[in-house]
């Protein structure tokens, strides 16, 4: 019956009638996405009541139509039965207000109705209730029934309630006697939401998101509508897919990827990133986190990259079909890696391609940490400084190496060595490559870096007529490249004429006769041999005379040996009568 009055919204319940069988009342309300509709009341009136009505039914048609309120459409509908005739009183709303000023109209009081909407690109829900029972609808007739005495018995005698019935479009959304009260969900589902994730082998990276809906939400939705939502809150590369019914986002760099997750992510909790692990502690508080720390170079790989964020801010804009998002992440096949972070695997369909995947629902944390390091094996690495009669210092590193798989020449070595400021000689031997590095440093240098420190200072104070030189260095294996599980073999020679008055190891203060063992034939020799972890370090005091000052006491010797001898042969010149003396005698 609600069929034909499907362009309008039906609402409530019930109507009139009279004693005897008394009348079936029901009402029928249809309401449409804009909140328009119509609802019609109908009461079906038996032919044998009749004889309960003073004046009969022709009375009682103009009490109805005397009394009806002006809202009201009345329509009697003759002919269906010989039982039976029924009376209709529809009035149609153009929204949610007219229907709410048509049925105050018709009870006389404020109806409490609420119907809330939240809409948007992604998200149609409707909710309604209402308290208005069938009594204040046909309160009207039933009043002017009292007032002129036309029907006879009692008022719930008069009529009795039907099944009551509530459409929305053509579906119907609730039925019953009670107030009426549904909820309509019309937000569109979304089938699958899916990450992919690619670092290319030359430094290049990109992420696919996509977000596909099913297939008959997709063809009923304004797609052009939808993707300027996303474009306008979310990011403007978003692109209708056609493929995956739905839209798809391609971000090719990290400031692309910032840009969509800053406004898709909530902040990440202190508690999910503990969670997590101990790497993840410094993101609390951050939308999202991203970092490709990448290098490459003849001497080694090296690939850290890291990811997080979750995404609940976007994902609550839609209604998924199952919690679950899956994350594709592929990585160059020629490296193995460390991963850590992604410790649910799934068979799925994309596994073939992507060289790892996993799903987690939508409010769950992402995070990701792929590490891979490969270096050229170091097979011998020795270091030795030796300090000159010219006061230079002269640092030699000697390193053999295996490329381990990389493809090395002996032109790349040199042109990676020459960065350090530094002689290079490569020679090639087999599989190795003997590598020699020659540095020479001036007196009073100094030298910061992150891992090589080397300071050789003469202290100019010094008036005793000592030269004091000091010399300091701190060696790092690490410096030229990269050790993987070798020992260094360190060496020092200083010569003797730098007197060696004091000296530490790696924190070893080494006393006086330790220094005299070091002595030999004309130098001193420090040697000894650590792990790679261990950085050498060397603080030592040397002393030499002034050689000016030398000088003077060779020339102030010399003058006193002259003076004396001098003195000697006069006297003996005198002893010996060659020289007389005139005692002042005649």
């Amino acid at each position: 019956m609600v069929k034909k009055f499907c362009s309008l919204v039906l609402f409530f319940l019930t109507m009139f009638v009279l004693s005897g069988c008394g009348a079936d009342v029901h009402t029928n309300t249809v309401f449409h996405e804009d909140g328009s509709g119509e609802r019609v009341i109908a009461a079906k009136i038996y032919y044998e009541d009749e004889a309960y009505i003073d004046g009969g039914f022709d009375n009682l048609d103009v009490l109805i139509r005397q009394n009806a309120p002006l809202c009201l459409d009345v329509n009697k509908i003759e002919g269906e039965s010989e039982e039976y005739f029924t009376y209709e009183f529809a009035y149609e709303f153009s929204n949610i207000d007219d229907y709410m000023d048509k049925t105050e109209e018709i009870t006389g009081e404020k109806p409490d109705i609420v119907w809330k909407e939240k809409t948007g690109a992604f998200q149609k829900k409707i909710t309604y209730k209402e308290t208005i029972t069938t009594q204040q609808l046909i309160s009207w007739v039933t009043k002017a029934m009292k007032d002129t005495n036309l029907a006879m018995g009692l008022e719930k005698q008069w009529y009795h309630l039907e099944t009551n019935t509530v459409y929305y479009e053509d579906e119907c959304v609730w039925s019953g006697t009670s107030n009426p009260e549904f909820q309509i969900d019309a937000t569109p589902k979304v089938e699958n939401v899916s990450v992919y994730t690619k670092y290319l082998a030359d430094g290049g990276m990109f992420k696919k998101l996509y977000l596909s809906f099913r297939y008959e939400d997709y063809m009923n939705m304004d797609v052009d509508q939808a993707l300027s939502y996303l474009q306008k809150n979310y990011s403007e590369k978003f692109e209708i897919d056609t493929s995956c019914n739905g839209f798809v986002l391609e971000m090719r760099n990290e400031e692309e990827m910032n840009a969509f997750f800053q406004n898709a992510s909530e902040p990440l909790t202190k508690e999910e990133c503990q969670k997590a692990g101990k790497e993840w502690n410094g993101v609390a508080g951050k939308n999202c986190m991203f970092e490709d720390n990448r290098s490459s170079s003849v001497i080694s790989d090296v690939f850290e990259v890291k990811e997080a964020f979750n995404m609940r801010t976007f994902l609550d804009e839609f209604k998924l079909s199952k919690n679950r998002i899956y994350y594709y992440i592929k990585v160059p096949s020629s490296y193995q890696y460390e991963t850590s972070d992604l410790t649910k695997k799934y068979e799925l369909k994309d596994r073939k391609k992507y060289s790892y995947a996993t799903a987690l629902t939508k409010d769950q944390m992402f995070c990701m940490n792929f590490q891979f390091h490969n270096t050229v094996k170091v097979l011998k690495h020795q270091v030795s400084y030796e300090l000159t009669a010219q006061n230079t210092a002269i640092q030699t590193v000697s390193i053999t190496v295996e490329p381990k798989g990389k493809k090395i020449t002996r032109e790349d070595l040199i042109d990676y060595f020459s960065a350090f400021d530094t002689e290079c000689f490569v020679k090639e031997k087999e599989e190795e490559y003997q590598i020699t590095l020659v540095k020479e440093i001036p007196l009073n240098t100094e030298c910061m870096d992150a891992n090589w420190v080397f300071s050789w200072k003469q202290d100019n104070d010094r008036r005793n007529g000592m030269k004091t030189y000091f010399l300091f260095l701190q060696y790092d294996p690490d410096y030229y490249l990269p050790i993987d599980g070798e020992k260094v073999r360190y060496e020092v020679r200083i010569p003797d004429s730098l007197n060696m008055r004091s000296m530490s190891w790696n924190g070893k203060n080494y006393e006086k006769t330790e220094i005299r063992s070091l002595k030999q034939v004309g130098y001193y020799r420090i040697s000894g041999t650590l792990e790679k972890e261990e950085k050498l370090q060397i603080n030592m005091m040397l002393v030499k005379l002034n050689s000016a000052f030398l000088l003077i006491l060779v020339l102030l010797l010399a003058l006193i040996v002259l003076m004396t001898a001098a003195v000697l042969i006069y006297i003996y010149m005198i002893k010996h009568g060659i020289i007389k003396v005139n005692d002042g005698r005649e």
